[in-house]
């Protein structure tokens, strides 16, 4: 008897032990959007209630969105600010119809991704999805800009580093082969000489940003959405407006060309060049003096 019972112990702990038995893309499951539910119509009592700007510039994502004062950081536009809770890209999507849709905004500034990798999605999971979400609203928002961030290190996702770069890295490739799509690295700065977030420009919590960091943000998201709201105030989004084109005024006559905060380079005729305002513009007389900084070739123009 007691041999059967050690048996059926033995077979039963090598099934639970075993990895093959276990569902390997548990962690990698988005949860359920309901949990935010409250926070959604919580906006939506808001807006029946009050008028929101037209035109507006639409913050949308997680915390980070949530608690960064960008009606105060951007007092020269019209501001709305949809972060919530912890918010994952499927959360947005989700509700995009309620939050992101209704408002008919001139630019939409997209941050999310951190929650994801934290939850176990993979880099290549999070670039689907904000994918899904660029196919979610382009039909109902085809002149609509899209300003995706990067997603932000902190010293409390320090372990996922080497993910959210990845992501980071994926996302500004996507962002230089779509239309109407930029991208703004706000994680570089974040980061000191050794590569580890910069204590002071974080909360207590080690995972948001406080005053000065958000400043920081404010000033690397400023040119581009300037830029972003004149285009689309001057009518210039068009599908013209994105055919290659040799005169186009982002684009330098020769050599090499990166954003200010970007990690990637590309040839001056590279069409994510035409996604670089000027005053964001770093030119490099030569591939090796691209390289010496630290800088990756574009893996689109292949410089």
């Amino acid at each position: 008897m007691k041999h059967g019972l050690l048996a059926a112990f033995l077979i039963l702990a090598a099934h639970f032990s075993d990895p093959q038995k276990e569902p390997q893309a548990s962690r990698a499951e988005n949860p359920s959007p309901s949990r935010w539910e409250s926070e959604i119509r919580a906006f939506e009592e808001w807006d029946k209630k009050n008028s929101f700007p037209r035109d507006a510039v639409l913050f949308v994502g997680g915390s980070s969105i949530r608690l960064w004062p960008t009606r105060e950081s951007f007092s020269q536009f019209p501001v709305i600010n949809r972060g919530f809770g912890g918010a994952m890209i499927a959360d947005v999507i989700t509700y995009a119809d309620r939050i992101v849709i209704p408002y008919r905004p001139s630019v939409i500034c997209f941050f999310a991704g951190g929650n994801d990798i934290a939850a176990g999605r993979t880099p290549q999971q999070v670039i689907e999805d904000a994918a899904g979400f660029i196919k979610y609203v382009r039909p109902k928002l085809p002149a609509t800009p899209i300003l995706f961030l990067s997603i932000k290190p902190s010293p409390k996702h320090m372990p996922y580093w080497p993910q959210i770069k990845e992501a980071n890295t994926l996302l500004e490739e996507m962002c230089s082969r779509g239309e109407r799509l930029y991208f703004v690295d706000v994680a570089a700065p974040l980061l000191d000489l050794q590569e580890k977030p910069i204590p002071s420009l974080y909360q207590a919590d080690q995972q948001h940003l406080n005053e000065t960091g958000y400043r920081i943000w404010t000033l690397l998201v400023t040119p581009t959405l300037s830029e972003c709201m004149r285009r689309t105030h001057a009518g210039h989004f068009e599908e013209a407006d994105f055919a290659p084109q040799a005169d186009s005024s982002n684009t330098v006559s020769a050599g090499y060309v990166a954003s200010k905060g970007s990690k990637i380079f590309h040839t001056s005729t590279c069409s994510a060049v035409k996604r670089i305002t000027e005053a964001n513009m770093v030119r490099f007389e030569s591939r090796e003096q691209a390289l010496r900084t630290g800088r990756q070739p574009c893996k689109i123009c292949k410089p």
